[in-house]
């Protein structure tokens, strides 16, 4: 048969600040993802690029994380490319737990954990 399936969207954006109250700022970083079997998926996290390495990807995927704790997971999991940014999530406590070789060609695909 199967688990069943329970999945339950996550979404979080940024915005920088918007010049009149009634605007929505900049949207300038987001993540989706969703909860299921326990547990936090993250498929997506991007930031623009002259928004990077100001705290705002950090900012991002622990507010999913809140949201995955509140729904009471264990933890939450996500892929990473060599090219990307394997070392943001390590240094927000993520553990590789699997790798693809040549994924994409000449390339590494990670696989990472973090318990809550």
């Amino acid at each position: 048969m199967g688990h069943p399936d329970d999945w339950r969207p996550v979404s979080v954006f940024a915005h920088v600040p918007a010049r009149f109250f009634w605007q929505t700022g900049l949207l300038v970083g987001g993540l989706n993802g969703g909860t299921t079997w326990n547990w936090l998926y993250v498929s997506h996290l991007w930031i623009k690029e002259a928004y990077r390495g100001l705290g705002v990807g950090k900012d991002l995927l622990t507010g999913a994380e809140a949201e995955g704790r509140r729904r009471g997971v264990a933890g939450a999991h996500l892929t990473t490319a060599s090219f990307q940014a394997r070392g943001f999530y390590e240094k927000l406590g993520y553990h590789v737990f699997g790798r693809l070789d040549d994924m994409p060609a000449g390339e590494t695909l990670y696989y990472l954990y973090k318990r809550f």
